[in-house]
């Protein structure tokens, strides 16, 4: 029979052992399952959710039922007519995750039908016939059932007295709850707790429901003007302001539209009982609490203690990466980015432009390697701030690149006998002549940083291996065609650079390892040429060697050379070449 009855009161409890006077818990579900609500894998502190209904009827006068319910999203707004239940009634804690749980309530003499029954199913479960769904709720669907009314229910008689007749007659004005924000069913006073007021004590009813964050009192120049006769007439009058009959209130100074519960307000009721409104505004414990000077020089301290740990940090940074910054490389990895997941801004590339002066040639070798495996270490650290140019110019020899099997011991042996020292390197090209008055220069670059100038049609892109030996015979082109005015200068199918396309002037032999070159190019300057007629330059037949003093008919040292010759690098790459003259130290002394 009980559950013929319709629903007055929903709420949600966290123990299923304190449940409210008059509420009963739904703790299974329709296939006796538990209806936790509120799923939790935790061992220890379990936290749960149960819904509890009551169909006790405290007080005619102010009777309301449940004609809707709904269950609605955190991110949703509360439908109209609809109040929300945001906290557990026995422990005051959110009621659901990331969802509400909305009722509406209705008068008794305003509508035939309520809800009567509430269940609980398995989401993957159907409504039974008869029940409609509220919602799902972590796994669960929350179902209820509308069902008419009993004649034999309570209804108020409109023809009592104002003490004795029921207020749910007057219109609703729902505008003025529309503005307001969550509140629920489970903001009550205490339960069958006695509340002082006017040196009254009032017993109030188990089934008052107030308006979270909505407190009320009544104005001091009122509070004691009203004349009750007895503590349950002034009873009535409090529930009158603290129920959810919120929505009969009317502001005297402002309509209904403007509204706004953040500010104070002078509200009164239907029977003329003034109230007003005043929002609670607590102020926050941290701004009056006494302060405590010792943990605060502490914290001063901690946090003077920190700036400076901040600041070494920065230097140390500082001095790893140079004053450029880190390049590309050092921010891909700073960011876990992948060479094509990141590009970073285009920098500023130091090239460090070594004059060594006159060497032997495997010293000069010595030297490049040194420097290599030290850029080359920099470069997996993330950490590249300079590259290096060494520059050379070295003592009679004949240098044979990756085809030097095709010189027998004999010729090496004949070269040998004439002055001249002969190696075996790793470049590519075949055979050629270093000696006095040739300018050898040794690039050390990281392909992946250097970077052309914005007028190339490169410009932006890392270089290849022959894009790079392309961007070094133009360096060269330039230089002589545009500061020494040597015609005829150009590249052709043969590597180097050439005047008048058999005459050659700058041999060209690159070896690139882990993105890192090394050897370079060797310009005739002021060289001795009879050295090229014991042997077959590159191996190309019937070609000559030429130097800028035999074309230019006046003599060009290397030292006139060096200058022009780092200018066009910093023309043709974008960089800024330093020339240095004094040698840096090496990591360890090279003997040769």
């Amino acid at each position: 029979m009980d559950k013929e009855l319709p629903v007055v009161s929903i709420v949600v409890i966290s123990n299923r052992n304190k449940c409210p006077p008059n509420y009963v818990p739904i703790l299974k579900t329709s296939n006796g399952a538990d209806a936790d609500l509120y799923k939790d894998f935790a061992l220890w502190a379990k936290t749960c959710r149960y819904l509890a209904v009551s169909r006790r009827v405290h007080d005619p006068l102010q009777l309301e039922v449940i004609t809707d319910l709904l269950i609605i999203s955190a991110r949703e707004a509360i439908p109209a007519n609809f109040i929300s239940i945001d906290f557990t009634i026995d422990s005051n804690e959110k009621a659901l995750r990331k969802k509400f749980l909305c009722a509406r309530f209705t008068p008794r003499n305003n509508t035939l039908d309520a809800v009567t029954d509430i269940i609980v199913l398995n989401k993957s479960k159907r409504p039974p016939k008869g029940y409609s769904s509220a919602g799902e709720v972590d796994g669960f669907i929350i179902c209820f059932k509308v069902a008419t009314i009993p004649e034999t229910y309570v209804k108020p008689n409109h023809n009592q007295s104002f003490h004795d007749k029921s207020y749910s007659h007057i219109p609703h004005n729902r505008s003025l709850t529309a503005g307001l924000h969550r509140h629920s069913t489970t903001d009550l006073e205490v339960f069958g707790g006695t509340k002082q007021f006017n040196n009254l004590s009032i017993h109030l009813s188990k089934e008052i429901r107030g308006i979270d964050g909505v407190p009320f009192k009544l104005r001091h120049d009122l509070e004691n003007t009203p004349n009750y006769n007895d503590a349950a007439e002034m009873s009535l009058h409090m529930k009158l302001l603290s129920s959810p009959c919120f929505r009969f209130l009317q502001t005297s100074r402002a309509s209904s539209s403007q509204f706004n519960p953040t500010k104070w307000h002078t509200v009164t009721l239907k029977n003329g009982v003034v109230a007003s409104w005043h929002p609670e505004k607590e102020f926050p414990y941290k701004y009056t609490r006494p302060i405590d000077l010792e943990s605060l020089q502490k914290q001063r301290e901690e946090e003077e203690e920190q700036r400076k740990l901040d600041q070494t940090v920065r230097r140390s940074r500082d001095k790893e990466y140079g004053p450029a910054g880190p390049d590309n490389l050092a921010l891909r990895r700073i960011f876990h980015a992948g060479k094509t997941e990141f590009v970073g801004r285009n920098q500023m590339v130091l090239i460090k432009a070594l004059w060594f002066g006159r060497q032997k040639y495997l010293r000069g070798l010595a030297i490049q390697e040194q420097l290599f495996e030290k850029l080359n270490k920099r470069k997996h650290q993330g950490v590249i701030s300079e590259h290096y140019l060494c520059l050379f110019e070295h003592y009679p020899t004949y240098t044979v690149g990756l085809r030097g099997h095709l010189y027998s011991e004999e010729e090496e042996a004949r070269l040998k006998s004439i002055g001249a020292e002969f190696h075996r390197i790793k470049r590519g090209g075949m055979i050629t002549y270093h000696g006095p008055g040739q300018l050898v220069a040794y690039p050390v670059f990281d392909l992946r940083t250097i970077r052309l100038r914005e007028n190339n049609s490169r410009s932006g892109l890392s270089l290849g291996v022959k894009a790079f030996v392309n961007s070094v015979e133009e360096v060269l082109i330039q230089l002589l065609t545009d500061d020494y005015r040597i015609p005829g200068v150009s590249r052709t199918e043969d590597t180097g650079v050439w005047v008048d396309g058999y005459r050659k002037i700058a041999a060209i032999g690159i070896q690139v390892r882990h993105g890192i070159t090394s050897h370079g190019l060797a310009l005739n300057c002021n060289t001795d040429l009879s050295w090229f007629d014991l042997i077959v330059p590159c191996g190309l037949e019937g070609k000559e060697s030429t130097s800028i003093t035999k074309e230019l008919s006046r003599e060009v040292s290397i030292d006139n050379v060096i200058g022009p010759f780092c200018r066009k690098f910093e023309k043709l790459y974008d960089c800024q070449v330093e020339l240095v003259s004094e040698v840096p130290q090496l990591e360890e002394e090279i003997a040769c």
